[in-house]
């Protein structure tokens, strides 16, 4: 005997089952971040300097408007959804407009990924 339960490197516990909602999770972030490290870098090949800047430049964005969120859902808790808070904020119209780029957004995402794991898996 002796010996105590695993730890991990900080001394806690480790833990002994992730859940498989956790490793999937997991690797789709991991398959995400991969994709958007290979995006940038064929960006950066393709268009030298500034094509990473802007790539970084577009993550930033992204940072910023989760700061935006942030921001609005603390002005407006009782919206519940972020369209109704733009809505709220800056009218109807504007709100559509969101809608709009947020599809398209999200179909770009969506299309980017597919095309990056398809060459992934195709060993391109």
């Amino acid at each position: 005997g002796g010996q105590g339960p695993a730890t991990s490197i900080g001394g806690s516990p480790a833990p002994t089952d992730v859940g498989a909602a956790r490793l999937v999770l997991s690797s789709f972030v991991a398959l995400t971040l991969g994709a958007s490290l290979s995006e940038g870098s064929a960006v950066a090949a393709e268009y030298g300097t500034w094509g990473a800047f802007s790539h970084a430049a577009f993550y930033l964005g992204t940072m910023q408007s989760a700061l935006l969120i942030t921001l609005l859902r603390r002005r407006f808790p009782f919206q519940r959804s972020l369209l109704q808070m733009v809505t709220c904020c800056f009218g109807h119209g504007m709100g559509g407009v969101f809608a709009a780029l947020t599809v398209y957004r999200l179909l770009c995402v969506v299309w980017s990924s597919a095309r990056a794991t398809g060459a992934l898996l195709a060993g391109e």
